[in-house]
């Protein structure tokens, strides 16, 4: 587990712009589930 946080990480910071969409993307994606899911 911990060996594919830190391949995680790699990519992240050799793609910062693609990692932050992917956040917001994610954080959006859980806010609208749990709106649903209430």
């Amino acid at each position: 587990m911990r060996r594919t946080i830190e391949y995680l990480f790699e990519l992240v910071e050799a793609n910062t712009p693609c990692a932050v969409c992917a956040v917001t993307a994610s954080f959006a994606i859980t806010g609208c589930l749990r709106f649903i899911w209430e």
